[in-house]
């Protein structure tokens, strides 16, 4: 199965976000900061998110799988 541009841009503003709400909480986490932080435009992120409620559920998503990762591997 092919992975389209559009999912692999989708996983890396996920991982930027995460790691930008790491760093500045979730009150801190802006689009802007999440677009420089993955080298992108704010733009880019808001293509692929319609607004930072799903961007935040993909950042937990995301959390949730590093996690499980941990504890199985």
């Amino acid at each position: 199965m092919k992975t389209s541009i559009g999912q692999i841009r989708r996983a890396d503003l996920t991982k930027a976000a995460y790691y930008v709400m790491l760093e500045h909480g979730l009150e801190g986490t802006t689009v802007a900061r999440v677009g420089e932080k993955a080298g992108m435009s704010h733009g880019i992120v808001n293509y692929h998110f319609k607004n930072k409620m799903e961007l935040i559920h993909a950042v937990v998503k995301y959390a949730n799988r590093l996690i499980g990762d941990k504890v199985t591997g």
